[in-house]
C-alpha cells in the first residue's frame, strides 16, 4: 500500500516523512494484530503478508483501517521468499509482492485494486467492482476494484486452491490438523455429546456449526469454553486476527484459574497460532501451557500438549524430537 493524504503545499519534505512515521506505526500494530506479517517497508509503503486462512482479516486490515482513504492499496497472492525472517517480520521478495506494488501504483486515495487471478482464486469471497481503466502515468496490469462497503460475499470458508502459492511459509501448521489436541479438555468442560458435535464441526471445518453450538453452551453458562469454541469458529472462517484476539482474552481471564485450566488457554493460543504461521510463537505458548499442566498434574493435558509439540517437531524437520514428544505422549 501507499499513503497519499491530501496535498499540503506548506508541507516540508521532513514533516511529511514525521507524518508517515507517526501514521505507519498504528498500521503496522494493526496488522500484526490481525495476524499479519510485515515483509516490506519503506517511504510511504508498506507491505503485509497474510495466510489464505487469513483473507478475510487482510481484507479487514485493508478496507477498515482509520487511514484508509488515505491508502491506494494493491491485493495479491504469491509466494514468498523471506530473506530475513521473524514472527511479525520480515524481508521479503516475490512475484505476489511485485503485483501488489503495481496495482497499490495504479490505485487511487481509498481504492484496493484487487489482482483478477487472485480474485478468481478466492471462489466468489471477493466483491468487485470491475476494471479501473487506464491511467495516464500509471502502470498498466490487470485490475479489479475492490467493493469498499461490502468487500466480501457470505461465502463457504475457503481452501487455497491448488494452484495458488501460498504467501506463507509452508512449514505452519493448520488449525484443524492439530485442533484436536484440545479435544479433551473441550470434552471435560462441555460434556460428551457437545464434545463430539465439536469433533464434527472442526472436521467439516464448519465455522458456521462451531459458532452455533457457542452461543448454546453461552446460554447454558459454560462460559470458560465458549470463547475457545468462537476462537475456532473465527479460524475456521479466515479470521485469524479474531480468533487471537479472542484466545488472547481468554488466556488473560484463566490468569487466576487453576493450572490445568491456564495450560488449555495456552494450548488453545498455541493452535492458533501454529495455524497463522507463527510457529515460534506457537512453541512457546506450548512449553507455558505444558508447565502448567505438569504443575496442576493434568496428565491428561500433558499429552495433549506434547502431542502438539510432536506436531511442530515434525513441521520443522525435527523428527528425532518429534517422535521423542510422540512417546511421552502415548
Amino acid at each position: 500500500m501507499r499513503w497519499n493524504p491530501p496535498a499540503d503545499p506548506d508541507e516540508t519534505p521532513r514533516e511529511r516523512a514525521i507524518a508517515w512515521g507517526d501514521s505507519a506505526g498504528p498500521l503496522v500494530e494493526r496488522a500484526i494484530a490481525l495476524g499479519g506479517r510485515v515483509i516490506g517497508f519503506g517511504h510511504e509503503r508498506l507491505t503485509v503478508d497474510f495466510s489464505w486462512d487469513g483473507l478475510y482479516d487482510a481484507v479487514d486490515f485493508l478496507t477498515e483501517s482509520p487511514l484508509a482513504p488515505e491508502l491506494s492499496s494493491g491485493f495479491a497472492d504469491g509466494e514468498v521468499i523471506a530473506l530475513s525472517a521473524g514472527n511479525r517480520l520480515a524481508l521479503g521478495i516475490g512475484e505476489g509482492i511485485v503485483r501488489a506494488t503495481k496495482l497499490a501504483e495504479l490505485a487511487r486515495p481509498g481504492e484496493v485494486l484487487v489482482d483478477p487471478e487472485f480474485a478468481r482464486g478466492t471462489r466468489g469471497a471477493l466483491n468487485v467492482l470491475g476494471e479501473p481503466g487506464k491511467r495516464p502515468g500509471r502502470p498498466d496490469v490487470p485490475a479489479l476494484v475492490l467493493d469498499p462497503v461490502e468487500p466480501l460475499c457470505e461465502v463457504p470458508p475457503l481452501a487455497a486452491p491448488e494452484s495458488s502459492q501460498r504467501s506463507s511459509p509452508p512449514e505452519s501448521v493448520g488449525p484443524l490438523s492439530v485442533a484436536g489436541a484440545d479435544l479433551l479438555g473441550f470434552v471435560d468442560e462441555v460434556g460428551t455429546q457437545a464434545g463430539r458435535a465439536l469433533l464434527g464441526a472442526l472436521a467439516r471445518r464448519d465455522s458456521r456449526s462451531l459458532q452455533e453450538l457457542a452461543e448454546t453452551l453461552r446460554a447454558e453458562g459454560s462460559l470458560v469454553a465458549t470463547e475457545r469454541i468462537e476462537a475456532m469458529a473465527a479460524l475456521t472462517a479466515g479470521k485469524g486476527g479474531e480468533a487471537l484476539r479472542r484466545l488472547r482474552a481468554a488466556k488473560e481471564e484463566a490468569s487466576e484459574a487453576e493450572p490445568s485450566v491456564r495450560a488449555r488457554a495456552s494450548l488453545a493460543l498455541a493452535v492458533a497460532l501454529g495455524s497463522l504461521h507463527r510457529n515460534e510463537e506457537a512453541l512457546l505458548e506450548t512449553l507455558e501451557g505444558l508447565a502448567f499442566a505438569r504443575l496442576g498434574a493434568d496428565a491428561r493435558g500433558e499429552r495433549a500438549l506434547g502431542r502438539f509439540l510432536a506436531q511442530l517437531g515434525d513441521k520443522w524437520g525435527e523428527p528425532e524430537c518429534a517422535r521423542l514428544w510422540l512417546a511421552k505422549s502415548a
